[in-house]
């Protein structure tokens, strides 16, 4: 049983598949119209009204200059405050804090209702906006042509004109991907999800990654994110079954690929999936008719074969499970070469 153990959990879990960064410049603010002490309080009552006069005149000059580009609103019990001056961005009447923001990097606030930020983002000249779009599709062909290093290179040349377009991090995320460059492409949806936190194939995706590097609870949250958003995503129910399998969560697994066999029920992947769940929970005869469910959609699937294999195993069927092995190796499964040595006692054929 042990050895059935460490044989069954070969991984098959490859898919089909701060704070909120406030920038409290409350150091930095200054205080506009304050008025300066005299150097001479003895100059005449209409000489120091000239002065005021002319202090007055470029102080509003000053205020006009130094106006804050991004408009702040701040929703104070219901009431919204617009702070549009940096001498303003202080504290309210009740202390609630106003607090000029930096776009992109917002997660979490505290000690404050509501903020309303507008957009920093400088507006796209039509000349970048229609070849954003150009290399856009460009970048989705020589993606069609497996050329992702071109790809990558062209979405980074739109990133630098956009660079809060979610499409276009996304697309470059998943390109990274391929390329191996895993970090990278999680840094790319994460900052995708980061603009789109409900899109649920950008979840899904990042989902995708999650589980390539290992992290599967992080995966796990990602999936469930798909499908809070939409629930009959069946990738999404497959990519956290799976994740579930890696985490050992096998009953959760078994009732996540019974959702994708109940939306699609000639999805083999699910019966193979849940068929390796079952075994890792004693269930081989019932694991047995989803793999050989598995291999009737798809019966060049070696690793059906070498599932069923090891579950024969399980319930002593030894000539059943060398069957399988046999035809696991003929499909070019290669651990099912040990099998055979060890189980069946005879050397197994070439391919």
């Amino acid at each position: 049983m042990k050895l059935f153990i460490n044989s069954l959990f070969f991984l098959l879990c490859v898919l089909s598949t701060t704070t909120l960064v406030a920038q409290i410049g409350g150091n930095d603010f200054e205080m506009y119209g304050n008025n300066s002490s005299s150097k001479d309080k003895k100059v005449s009552k209409d000489k120091n009204a000239a002065k005021d006069k002319e202090k007055d005149k470029k102080s509003k000059k000053d205020n006009k200059v130094k106006e804050s580009p991004t408009k702040t609103v701040v929703q104070s019990q219901g009431h919204p405050i617009e702070a549009t001056k940096e001498s303003e961005l202080t504290t309210t009447k009740d202390g609630k804090l106003i607090m000029k923001l930096d776009l992109g990097d917002i997660y979490y606030t505290a000690n404050i209702d509501t903020v309303y930020v507008s957009s920093s983002r400088k507006k796209l000249s039509l000349r970048d906006e229609e070849s954003i779009k150009y290399y856009y599709r460009e970048a989705i062909d020589r993606i069609d042509e497996e050329d992702y290093e071109s790809a990558v290179k062209m979405l980074s040349w739109c990133l630098k004109k956009d660079p809060y377009n979610k499409d276009l991090l996304q697309l470059r995320g998943n390109s990274y991907v391929e390329l191996d460059m895993l970090k990278k492409g999680q840094r790319d949806l994460e900052k995708a999800a980061n603009y789109a936190p409900k899109d649920p194939i950008i979840n899904y995706n990042l989902g995708a990654v999650n589980v390539k590097l290992g992290k599967t609870e992080a995966a796990i949250q990602n999936f469930t994110k798909a499908i809070n958003e939409k629930p009959d995503y069946v990738l999404a129910y497959q990519g956290r079954a799976s994740a579930n399998i890696s985490a050992r969560n096998f009953t959760q697994a078994i009732a996540d690929f019974n959702q994708v066999i109940d939306f699609n029920g000639l999805f083999a992947p699910a019966y193979q999936g849940r068929g390796i769940a079952k075994c890792m929970v004693g269930g081989y005869y019932d694991a047995i008719k989803d793999f050989s469910t598995n291999i009737a959609l798809d019966p060049n699937n070696g690793l059906a074969f070498y599932y069923r294999g090891l579950a024969y195993l399980g319930i002593n069927e030894r000539d059943e499970a060398c069957k399988d092995f046999q035809t696991a190796y003929k499909l070019r499964i290669p651990q099912a070469f040990n099998e055979i040595k060890e189980n069946c006692g005879y050397s197994p054929e070439s391919y």
